[in-house]
């Protein structure tokens, strides 16, 4: 009796499908930091992705409904001397966030109500600690 054993895995029939494009965020210049860090956080409203920036730390805040290829030029939180190292939501505003940075100081943001990523961010009031 000749009989054929296939491994028993729950997985061998599960095939993924790629995510259209309109779905994704592209565009994106996230930090090329080595650190043990979150690079990308979220809350029901918006997305923060520490960002490349050069001349002290930036991140970028994007609104969750706004999908697909983000400007060359967008709307970045910058306070910081050195690079923003972690970002974290209040969890019961998804307005407020924190950010750290490398040059050892914590800025609590405030995201200005109805936000995008067409926003002047040179209105000092828009994107400042």
């Amino acid at each position: 009796m000749a009989g054929r054993f296939v491994r028993a895995s729950k997985y061998r029939h599960v095939f993924g499908k790629p995510t259209r494009k309109e779905f994704c965020y592209d565009n994106l210049h996230i930090s090329r930091n080595a650190w043990d860090t979150n690079l990308v956080k979220a809350n029901p409203e918006y997305l923060s992705v520490n960002w490349e920036a050069g001349g002290g730390g930036a991140f970028a805040v994007i609104p969750l409904g706004e999908k697909g290829k983000l400007p060359d030029q967008i709307p970045l939180f910058r306070g910081h001397t050195a690079t923003v190292l972690d970002t974290d939501w209040n969890p019961f505003n998804d307005r407020i966030i924190a950010s750290g940075s490398e040059d050892g100081k914590v800025f609590i943001w405030e995201v200005p109500e109805n936000f995008t990523l067409y926003t002047d961010a040179e209105e000092p009031g828009h994107v400042s600690p």
